[in-house]
């Protein structure tokens, strides 16, 4: 039974790690040098370590949140809904902390890549958060 559970988080990294370029190339998350036409391979390899650490650490906050999902999800219904969509948006918080923080070496999100209203940064987060925990809980 352990076994399933790592091959899961194991399947779940790479995928993770895929959606993060994707968003990178869509421009919703910026890598501070990535594509540095100047940088060495070193800098490359180091941003590549970077990216899969962030990528871990989001897999392992969804497969947790994940986990109680799927637990509530057999007797109640509904707080297990719930429990979805705040996992989403804790998930996109942890995102838009390492921007606002402005961590050196992290991706940052760009909150304003669904528009300057109100609402938009929590669209970001939501929209680029919601395949993460997908990708977790199944």
């Amino acid at each position: 039974m352990q076994y399933f559970k790592m091959v899961k988080l194991t399947l779940a990294l790479p995928t993770i790690s895929l959606l993060l370029v994707i968003y990178s190339f869509a421009g919703a998350i910026t890598f501070p040098s990535f594509l540095d036409q100047f940088g060495g391979l070193d800098r490359y390899l180091i941003e590549l370590i970077l990216l899969l650490v962030t990528a871990l650490i989001l897999t392992l906050v969804g497969r947790a949140i994940g986990v109680g999902v799927f637990v509530l999800g057999t007797k109640y219904f509904l707080e297990a809904h719930l429990l979805a969509y705040v996992g989403v948006f804790v998930v996109g918080g942890m995102l838009a902390l390492m921007t606002l923080l402005n961590a050196p070496f992290s991706m940052h999100l760009n909150l304003a890549w669904r528009g300057g209203s109100w609402y938009g940064p929590w669209l970001t987060m939501f929209i680029l958060s919601a395949p993460i925990m997908l990708v977790t809980m199944v």
